[in-house]
């Protein structure tokens, strides 16, 4: 899977009949010692990687084209644990949920280390800095963390610590592996799901979020659809960055007219 969020100043690139230029071949082979190297009639993906508008349109058209998609509620929890035992939800289940190795109390550290502190905050990724503590303690990298009491959840990864009522969110090995565009749309989701919840730690308890129902994409043969979700995101970026892009072309031409 390719990478494409667009690069600085280059908001689309047209071929010759004016189309919106997307994958080509090369029409030659790559030159000995080339960073990225590729022989002739390979595809050649520089428009969808280097222009925003070219990858929001590719992605866009693997998105509308895939004619097999459907949605389906899975339960949010695999597992959880309670009082220190596992407690199993279903194996379709998204997420195996596991409590933080060590609670580390804020108060009694130093900040300033080499790894993330996560807390229950809203911003940064949930971290609140950098600390240096017992390694055998690090919650595993490619996972989310989940504030218990405020439903904050944030895709973490590197190993991380934390403080007080984090859980740990493993994506059910069943399903594939977790990354950061397919941690974004299962954080929405989510996010979407509990909206009807109310803050405070037991309206989160896990007893009851991990029955919760999360509409998500499946495949023709009913497996979530890990790169649908991936292309989705990656669409949304580029159109992002599309819309930034505009919006800076216009201050800056507004700026100009009124100077």
């Amino acid at each position: 899977m390719i990478e494409a969020k667009g690069g600085k100043n280059k908001l689309e690139k047209l071929d010759k009949e004016g189309n919106i230029e997307q994958v080509k071949l090369w029409d030659s082979d790559s030159k000995e010692g080339a960073k990225n190297p590729h022989k002739k009639g390979d595809p050649n993906f520089n428009s969808i990687e280097k222009y925003a508008v070219n990858g929001a349109y590719h992605y866009a058209k693997i998105i509308l084209v895939d004619e097999q998609l459907r949605f389906e509620e899975f339960k949010l929890a695999s597992s959880y644990f309670k009082n220190g035992k596992e407690v199993k939800v279903s194996t379709d289940g998204i997420f195996n949920i596991t409590p933080t190795k060590k609670k580390i109390n804020a108060n009694t550290i130093s900040f300033g280390g080499r790894y993330p502190y996560v807390a229950r905050g809203e911003s940064q990724n949930g971290i609140r800095g950098y600390i240096n503590f017992d390694e055998n303690y690090l919650n595993p990298e490619k996972t989310i963390s989940f504030g218990q009491d405020t439903a904050t959840m944030f895709y973490q990864p590197k190993a991380y610590f934390t403080g007080d009522k984090i859980q740990v969110f493993s994506l059910n090995s069943k399903h594939g592996e977790l990354n950061e565009k397919i941690a974004t749309y299962l954080i929405t989701a989510v996010r979407k799901a509990l909206v009807n919840f109310a803050w405070g730690q037991s309206s989160f308890a896990l007893e009851v979020i991990s029955e919760l129902n999360v509409m998500l994409p499946v495949d023709k043969y009913d497996r979530l659809n890990l790169n649908y979700m991936e292309n989705y995101i990656r669409a949304i970026e580029k159109l992002t960055i599309k819309d930034v892009v505009e919006y800076k072309d216009k201050m800056i031409a507004l700026t100009k007219k009124n100077i």
